[in-house]
């Protein structure tokens, strides 16, 4: 679901595109899962990334706080880490360092944005693949709302992304969130995670 009136959401998705495959497997790894304990590793990890960015956007001052309120979704994640039941392994992963940059300016913030968004367009299929297992309020509450958001994303980069440097930093910028957000996943996958998501 690209929208095409956005001149900056087509440039990016062509700009990236040699990010997309990796960044689908990593997030649809948990399809995977066949109990509600094999979900917290990634839910886990999907939190503590998504915290990281989203901290950082709380601060930015050169975007609406209502655009980016519509946004923070880690709340409702949160609340589905404490139902699943934190171990010790989720734990571990919450516990890791993880750095992101500082986005004090509106491209690098919409670039991330971007990225974040673009692995939301796939929550609704997760959330109907999952709910045998358990019921996701984080999946539930942003499929509600994701095609809202992505066009409301397509307006923001357009009006930010006037310039010939304005694109060249949101380009930038989402190259390097798409490498950050793989480089996180693999590092979680190296921990041993994703192998035990058929675990009873």
């Amino acid at each position: 679901m690209i929208d095409s009136a956005s001149r900056m959401l087509v440039r990016l998705e062509r700009e990236t595109s040699e990010h997309h495959a990796l960044a689908a497997a990593d997030r649809a790894s948990v399809l995977g899962a066949r109990s509600r304990a094999a979900l917290r590793g990634h839910f886990a990890a999907v939190y503590h990334f998504e915290c990281a960015v989203e901290t950082r956007l709380s601060m930015l001052e050169t975007l609406p706080i209502s655009f980016i309120a519509r946004r923070i979704k880690t709340g409702h994640l949160g609340d589905d880490l404490l139902a699943l039941g934190l171990d010790g392994e989720a734990r571990d992963v919450l516990a890791q360092d993880l750095v992101v940059p500082e986005l004090d300016a509106a491209p690098e913030a919409l670039a991330w944005i971007y990225v974040l968004e673009r692995a939301a367009l796939a929550h609704a299929t997760l959330y109907r693949v999952l709910l045998p297992i358990f019921e996701s309020s984080y999946l539930r509450v942003s499929a509600e709302t994701i095609e809202d958001r992505w066009r409301e994303l397509g307006i923001y980069l357009d009006f930010k992304g006037r310039t010939v440097d304005d694109e060249r930093r949101m380009i930038e910028s989402a190259h390097e969130a798409f490498e950050t957000q793989h480089a996180w996943f693999a590092d979680m996958s190296a921990r041993a995670w994703p192998p035990r998501l058929h675990a009873a």
